[in-house]
């Protein structure tokens, strides 16, 4: 089992609750079903924080989550970007006023934030050429990650 923040509909405050959602994840390749459905701005937090986690899953179940992307020298699939931050956005909203954080989802964020710019770093090194936006992306999502914890939203661009 692990926990997971969902708002009380009332109160706005956060509970945390216990899931029996498998880690490995049972949603399949969610960027190519955002993809098909036009990267849906109707993403709750709950889908929001599963993506966000998928992306930093190294395992054979979703190839294509940006850390192995990245540590594979190979840029985002068209679009992963503009879905991690949108799911950045729909988390912050969900956690705005919470005082905790679920621990893989943190961790996650973690990932995101600072792996990913170390595997850009480490790829460039190695002789791959990046696009040149892929490293404003990753501080992008440094910045939305800042924004999460510190509970106030920051323009991106």
């Amino acid at each position: 089992m692990k926990r997971a923040i969902a708002p009380l509909a009332t109160s706005g405050k956060m509970l945390i609750r216990e899931s029996t959602v498998a880690a490995s994840g049972t949603h399949g390749n969610k960027i190519g079903r955002q993809r098909r459905n036009g990267c849906s701005s109707k993403m709750n937090y709950q889908t929001a924080s599963k993506f966000l986690i998928d992306q930093t899953l190294m395992n054979e179940e979703n190839p294509d989550a940006l850390l192995i992307r990245l540590q594979q020298g190979r840029p985002p699939i068209p679009g992963q970007i503009t879905s991690i931050l949108l799911a950045l956005k729909v988390v912050f909203e969900g956690l705005k006023d919470a005082t905790v954080v679920d621990k893989e989802l943190a961790y996650a964020l973690y990932q995101l934030s600072i792996r990913t710019q170390q595997l850009f770093a480490a790829g460039r090194k190695k002789g791959v050429e990046w696009s040149p936006l892929l490293l404003q992306d990753l501080l992008r999502i440094a910045l939305a990650t800042e924004c999460i914890f510190s509970g106030e939203w920051k323009s991106l661009y």
